[in-house]
Formats: C-alpha cells, structure tokens, sequence
C-alpha cells in the first residue's frame, strides 16, 4: 500500500508550498533500519511504533508504516493498530504537511470512533488536518508523559502486600477493578459496554506474563498492566490501587515493584497520567518517575450529516 499526500498548500491557507510529496508507506527492509534508528533514539516517545515494528495483522496488514519525505528521507513512522501514535524526527515534528498525511492517513484507515495518542503539540496539528477532512474530537484528554530511568528500590507499605503476575484466576477481579477505574477516571463503565472484549484483552495479557497484581492479607488490592513492551520500553496502563486499600503505600510500591522489573529486563518503564490527576503524578515521581513531555489523547470520529430530508424515515 502506497499514499501519497500533497502539501497542505494545495488546499490554501498560508503555507509555503514544497515541491513533491510526502508518503505513507509499509516499512520496507530498506526502511527498516532507518526507522529503526529514530525509534531508538526516542524511546519513550517512540514506544508505540517500537512495539509494533515488523508486525502484520491478518485483518489490516503492516502495522507500522514509514513516513518518507519526497526526497525519500525517512522522517519517521507511524503505528495504526489499536489507534494511532508516530514518532518523528525532531526538525518535523511542527510541519503542517506532515501533520496533514499523518491526518489523511488516520483518515483513511481510522474506524468510526479510534484513538489518537501523542506529544501535544503535534497531536493539536494532526486534529487540525482531521478536521479538515471531517473527523473530530469527540474528547481530548490532557495528560503528560513520565518514565523511570533510574534505580529505585520498592518502598515498604504500610501493611502487607506481595507483588506477583496475574493469574487466570484472577480474570474476574481484574474486569471489576478495571471498570471501577473507567467509572472514576472517565465517569463510565466501559467494561460494561464490551465485557467479552475486555476479558479477551486481560487473558492475553495474562499469558503474556504483561499484569502485575498485589496481593494484601484480603486479596488482590492493585493491579497494572504492561500494555505494550518494546526493545527499550514497557507502557504500564491500567495503574489502579481498589478505594477500600488506598493510603497504605500500595501504588507506590506496585509501580517500583514494576519498574525495576522493566530494568532488570533492560528497559524502562514510561506511562501516561492525567495532568490534574496530583495524587497519582506525586507517586509517580516518589519512585523515580520523570516528566518527558506534556501528552495528549484524543478520541476521535467522523461527523455524521444532519438528517435531513433523505435521513428521516417515513
């Protein structure tokens, strides 16, 4: 698959306009080693793309495809599973031509509501392009970026816990825990709408080794998630300490815990919070976690007509 954009001064406004065009294309072997260069040397930011790199889905083919410029330098690469997040090189990373193919190409492959993930700035251009092309955001969620580099050992609790991977077992516990996070985080049970998924989704992960689970004297009280590892990198997702635990020191012991696991694997442990979320950004950083960038989530979808005179029914 090839797509080919042309510069956004084609479709007017101020831009200067460039000779050639930028593409989109499957990351070829003659690519790869380039593309591979630029994920490594943003491995936080890059870690969705890094992740992903040489995978093919049954249903969608490659799952990263590289940005190349019309002199056919790369200028980076962009992950289309399960949303959208890229990475770029620095001097790019403001270009409205390339924020517009990043737009036409989420465009064109994105489904009816998808996600969109990234460092703000660039995902505000992108939202720019999607616009145009009649595809909004249905919700921005401001958050930022932090990772832990360096080493930090698990602080002791206040009270017992034993920090393991998920079991099969513990399927039931995690789907509740998991929907009364989205009820606090975003105000809905999003297990609810789709409990088949969700469970499909904590089952791979389970066997992957990818869920974290602390264990106090009553049960499982905390969990978290490995939602994607690459080469350099673990995403943690899902960081959620149950109401009736919380004040005992668990959450920050749990993300220690996880972090230098991810060191002894060789990598680091990066994820993102919301920015007015105090509480869970001062536990991050009391084991060793660091602002990277300010991050943005974007729920998007296309906009439906008004139902007019062939939309109602008669």
């Amino acid at each position: 698959m090839l797509m080919v954009f042309p510069p956004i001064s084609r479709l007017g406004g101020g831009a200067t306009r460039r000779p050639g065009r930028i593409r989109l294309v499957p990351v070829t072997e003659r690519l790869r080693p380039a593309i591979a260069a630029i994920v490594r040397d943003e491995p936080v930011r890059a870690v969705h793309v890094a992740a992903r790199l040489g995978r093919v889905t049954p249903a969608r083919g490659p799952a990263v495809f590289a940005v190349v410029a019309p002199d056919d330098r790369p200028l980076g690469a962009i992950s289309a599973v399960r949303g959208f997040a890229w990475v770029l090189v620095p001097e790019v990373r403001e270009d409205p031509d390339v924020h517009f193919a990043l737009a036409t190409f989420i465009a064109t492959r994105g489904a009816e509501n998808d996600v969109v993930v990234g460092q703000e700035d660039e995902v505000a251009g992108v939202l720019e392009g999607l616009e145009l092309q009649g595809v909004t955001a249905r919700e921005v969620r401001a958050q930022q970026m932090m990772a832990s580099t360096g080493a930090t050992e698990p602080p002791v609790p206040r009270a017992a816990l034993e920090m393991r991977l998920a079991r099969p077992t513990d399927l039931t516990w995690l789907l509740d825990a998991h929907a009364g996070m989205c009820r606090e985080d975003l105000g809905v049970d999003q297990v609810a709408r789709n409990r088949s998924g969700y469970a499909a989704y904590f089952r791979d992960l389970i066997a992957g080794g990818r869920v974290h689970v602390g264990e106090a004297d009553a049960g499982p009280v905390f969990k978290a998630e490995v939602a994607l590892r690459s080469p350099d990198a673990w995403l943690v997702e899902g960081v959620y300490t149950v109401p009736e635990a919380r004040g005992l020191g668990f959450a920050r012991h749990g993300m220690a815990h996880i972090a230098a696991r991810a060191r002894r694997d060789g990598r680091l442990t990066c994820l993102y919070v919301h920015r007015e979320n105090e509480r869970a950004i001062a536990v991050y950083r009391s084991v060793g976690f660091e602002h990277v960038c300010r991050w943005t989530t974007a729920i998007i979808g296309r906009e439906r007509p008004a139902a007019g005179w062939f939309g109602r029914r008669r």
